[in-house]
């Protein structure tokens, strides 16, 4: 907070400590309070994990060997794009499970919840716990799949990477 560069006029004490002009926030606190706001909004919601992503990694990882199969195969710099693009969403289907969690952890803590609350808040945790695991169930097999078609081909891809000055080294 800084003080006010405008004089404050009130008729009355009260009138004066409810006017907003005697402190002024400044750059560094309003960023603190829009952080501080974020980080408290955040911290009572519960975490998706985000299936869609791991879809997102299924589906590219069959493209992916669809195009490494092709005569030619796939040109270096496309290869590098699709798998860093790859890693990066698997990454971010590993976090919000991280995050989903560690959210978990926090529920099952709370102590402001009776029987009751506590008991249908972890019924519906669990058929949540279950439809993700469902899920990556479903996936599994299909990106095994995938992973497995890749694989013959991954040393003739290393090598092209390395001579395309890609940073893929053998």
């Amino acid at each position: 907070m800084l003080r006010g560069s405008r004089t404050v006029k009130a008729s009355s004490i009260t009138e004066y400590q409810r006017s907003r002009a005697r402190y002024q926030l400044s750059r560094l606190g309003e960023r603190i309070q829009r952080d501080a706001d974020g980080a408290l909004a955040e911290a009572d919601a519960a975490r998706e994990v985000s299936n869609e992503l791991l879809a997102l990694v299924e589906r590219g990882l069959r493209e992916l060997a669809e195009l490494v199969s092709e005569p030619g195969g796939i040109a270096p710099q496309d290869g590098l794009e699709r798998v860093s693009t790859l890693f990066v969403q698997f990454a971010e289907f590993a976090d919000s499970i991280r995050d989903f969690y560690a959210y978990l952890g926090q529920v099952l803590a709370r102590y402001d919840l009776d029987s009751a609350e506590y008991q249908g808040f972890k019924e519906l945790l669990l058929d949540y716990v279950e439809a993700i695991t469902e899920d990556v169930g479903f996936r599994a097999p299909r990106i095994s799949a995938a992973l497995d078609a890749l694989w013959p081909h991954l040393p003739g891809a290393r090598k092209s990477a390395g001579r395309q000055g890609c940073g893929l080294r053998g």
